[in-house]
């Protein structure tokens, strides 16, 4: 008898070894590990100022190190370009259509077919802007898209959790912002964010560069943490990725704030005091369920329509984005543009967040849940997030 056992027990081991695990295409996709966010602390806010402030002073000494900081954005856009459009992209092509079934070992050669040819797409367009060195202004589009990647592969991570937050934050950046533009001048002899962002114009006199324009003293040494948008009559507008990311960070707040609201399992939960754990789906216990059954079968009190404050920083962001476009023109110089998105975005944020009642709320990261948005609040979960 225990031969035959383990004759069995062999025989199931066996088997199971040879019958693959089957799964929907679609799952592959969502086999991946979650990436892992960084909620921003007050300490992380004072911390990237102070970084910051270091490494501009730094870049504004330290002379032609543009093709050190090319190299490394060139680095960090390959990442960030592979990650955010060139890997799905791929991943629609190597995966199985939706509804076919595949075994796990394929499914990992999928994947991992996925992150090379990936990786390799992003790797050889970032090595192709950086061996353009010559032609760099003229493939704005190209260093745009990088930068937007990486915006978009930064936004992903990093989180805010609370407009406390965020005001410390944006707030320093605001000043950090002001300070290298206007003031620096009376410190360092001149403007570091402007020396730093447009660097070195061309040493040979304008002829001669318009016939050799390859040659290496009629080439800018402007760094590439910049957007740029070809201007009529020459020149370029320029925008810094960090005048994108960090507001960026209020707006992906607010998304996340809207989709905690919308969430909401049940309209009671946005009108009454009940917290959200008796109008979940799945309860705890019986007598929570007596509980929301009681609450469901309230008459609905008519309630005021829910404020969406996404649309709302984005309208504030481009207002903010126009008004510095317009000063630059006034005043024919450049222009800390966080001067003017951080009132038109942080400012307008807690001015309605204030006129809602729910300022308090999402001081402290949390979420609004009465009729008014401030009766009732619960902490803004990880699963909130946008």
């Amino acid at each position: 008898d225990d031969d035959l056992d383990d004759d069995d027990d062999l025989d199931e081991n066996v088997s199971r070894s040879r019958l693959p695990v089957h799964r929907l295409a679609e799952e592959e996709e969502d086999d991946e590990e979650e990436e892992e966010s960084l909620d921003l602390t007050p300490a992380h806010a004072m911390g990237f100022v102070v970084v910051a402030s270091v490494a501009l002073v730094l870049l504004f000494y330290a002379g032609d190190v543009d093709r050190l900081v090319s190299l490394a954005f060139s680095v960090a856009a390959a990442g960030a370009s592979t990650a955010v459009v060139w890997k799905p992209v791929v991943a629609k092509l190597f995966l199985l259509p939706p509804g076919c079934r595949t075994d796990e070992r394929t499914a990992r050669r999928r994947r991992r077919a996925v992150d090379v040819v990936a990786g390799a797409i992003g790797a050889a367009v970032a090595a192709w802007w950086l061996l353009s060195s010559s032609d760099r202004r003229n493939m704005w589009v190209l260093q745009d898209f990088f930068g937007i990647c990486v915006c978009f592969a930064f936004l992903r991570v990093v989180k805010l959790n609370s407009l406390r937050v965020a005001s410390v934050l944006l707030s320093l950046a605001f000043f950090y912002d002001v300070f290298f533009v206007f003031l620096s001048p009376y410190v360092f002899g001149s403007s570091v964010m402007v020396k730093v962002a447009t660097g070195d114009g061309p040493t040979k006199d304008p002829d001669y560069c318009d016939k050799y324009p390859d040659d290496i003293q009629c080439q800018s040494t402007e760094l590439p943490m910049l957007l740029l948008l070809p201007q009529e009559g020459g020149g370029y507008a320029m925008l810094g990725l960090g005048d994108v990311v960090l507001p960026g960070l209020l707006v992906a707040f607010a998304a996340k704030v809207d989709r905690s609201t919308r969430a909401s399992p049940s309209r009671r939960a946005l009108q009454d005091d009940t917290p959200l754990l008796l109008v979940q789906r799945h309860h705890s216990s019986e007598g929570e369920k007596k509980k929301a059954a009681a609450v469901e079968k309230k008459p609905l009190k008519k309630k005021r329509r829910r404020r969406l404050y996404f649309p709302l920083l984005v309208v504030g962001y481009a207002a903010g984005l126009g008004v510095a476009n317009f000063a630059v023109a006034a005043f024919q110089v450049g222009q800390p543009a966080l001067l003017y998105l951080v009132p038109s975005t942080l400012g307008l944020f807690l001015a309605v967040a204030k006129y809602d009642g729910v300022l308090g709320a999402l001081w402290h990261g949390q979420k609004p849940r009465s009729d008014d948005h401030a009766r009732t609040n619960t902490p803004l979960a990880p699963d909130d997030e946008a």
